[in-house]
């Protein structure tokens, strides 16, 4: 009893705080321990930042800082919304208070993107020796500080990471980045048809390899790699047609090429929305004969949601059923939007988040219905974010928190 006491009354080393991990898609997020009164703050700021409203995650963000000033990850993560908000000098302030606080790679990192983009020295390089596992992170900052260096070092980093973590959509992004800056095209996609071999139906890494082997000297000698990629992204619902699906593979996370002779119809549609011409986009996209009708009203009303009631009583596509349905949830009209729903089959891969969604809209517990619909489009940003205003809806913080985590973790991933 007398040694329990003694124990009791020493005092007891204070672990040193963490930064928060990098979440990836896919992957469970960490939860981070934080005072009970900051934890449901923290988690508003959250949903908020899912949900596009900076400035309250932003004031949310301060007020779980009031009951813990010294968590790393409360002022990480402020201070990355600063950033994405434009205002750098805040940013680099806080997660700079975040490394001094025991920050680790990811504090790093996001403090040399505030640095380099404030024109600043970036001392987030110094004596940063990286964990393997992160070592993308270190490779990203170091290379876009000086993109002259030699890249090997640079993609061995990126190359220990994904042997630890073959799935990380980040290291991807990254390995993408300094492939394409130094082409080394032939080594990308060795990466990444390791990475297919445990994951032969992920979407992003097919695009990878798509666009990896269009930039690869010799095109021809790549033609089944593509078309086999392709084949899986189509049934996958990620590709149309040969031309569209390589049009994509090259161009959709950069400027269309509006110069480029004998353009398709779908890079001419593509010119006009980069003109803000959205309208007449979805006109043109519909006179697409390389691309399926399917995909033609799906592009169409994308562009153009409105043209939804021309279309209703004429055309039965499933396209024009969904775009009705979210029509009616983005007027605040969720019971309207169940009624059309019932058009929709429920086999559609579509149908459980659109119904998710509107039984959240009426307060309804929608969880069950969310997971399904993720469970059928699992890199769904929109549907993570509904996941986690439905649990924080029902009273569940923790799986408010790792939700909405993943909802903001997700990004494009295309190079």
């Amino acid at each position: 009893m007398i040694w329990l006491l003694v124990w009791l009354a020493c005092p007891k080393p204070t672990p040193p705080p963490s930064a928060t991990p990098a979440v990836e898609p896919g992957q469970a997020a960490v939860v981070p321990k934080l005072h009970h009164r900051a934890r449901n703050a923290y988690v508003r700021a959250q949903l908020y930042r899912t949900q596009g409203e900076l400035e309250q995650a932003a004031q949310a963000y301060q007020r779980a800082m009031v009951f813990d000033p010294s968590s790393v990850v409360l002022v990480q993560e402020l201070g990355e919304l600063r950033a994405e908000q434009g205002e750098q000098e805040a940013a680099v302030a806080l997660l700079e208070r975040a490394l001094e606080l025991g920050g680790g790679d990811s504090t790093r990192g996001s403090l040399c993107a505030a640095q380099l983009a404030l024109g600043e020295p970036v001392s987030a390089l110094s004596g940063w020796t990286p964990e393997r596992a992160q070592g993308w992170i270190w490779a990203r900052c170091v290379h876009r500080a000086f993109p002259n260096r030699d890249p090997k070092e640079l993609l061995d980093a990126v190359a220990d990471s994904l042997e630890l973590n073959p799935t990380s959509l980040s290291a991807w992004e990254t390995g993408a980045e300094l492939v394409h800056a130094h082409q080394r095209y032939a080594t990308g996609l060795g990466w990444v048809e390791r990475a297919l071999e445990p994951n032969p139906w992920d979407a992003q890494l097919l695009k990878q390899k798509l666009a990896l082997t269009q930039d690869l000297e010799g095109r021809d000698r790549h033609l089944p790699a593509r078309i086999s990629a392709l084949k899986q992204l189509t049934s996958l619902g990620e590709a149309m047609d040969d031309e569209l699906a390589e049009s994509l593979a090259r161009d959709s996370d950069r400027p269309p090429d509006c110069q480029a002779p004998a353009p398709s119809c779908g890079l001419q549609a593509r010119c006009l929305v980069s003109k803000g011409q959205a309208v007449a986009a979805a006109e043109k996209v519909m006179s697409c004969t390389e691309m399926s009708e399917e995909r033609r009203y799906e592009q169409a009303l994308a562009w153009n949601p409105e043209l939804w009631r021309v279309l209703r009583g004429s055309v039965s596509s499933p396209a024009v059923k969904r775009a009705g349905v979210r029509l009616a949830l983005d007027a605040g009209e969720p019971k309207a939007a169940l009624a059309q729903l019932r058009a929709l089959p429920s086999q559609d891969p579509y149908h459980p988040e659109l119904e998710g969604l509107a039984l959240l809209a009426l307060g309804q517990d929608a969880r069950e219905t969310l997971l399904e619909g993720h469970e059928r489009l699992p890199g769904n940003r929109a549907l993570m974010a509904a996941l986690a205003q439905a649990h924080y809806q029902q009273g569940d913080a923790d799986e408010a928190s790792a939700w909405a985590a993943k909802a903001t973790a997700l990004r494009p991933r295309l190079p």
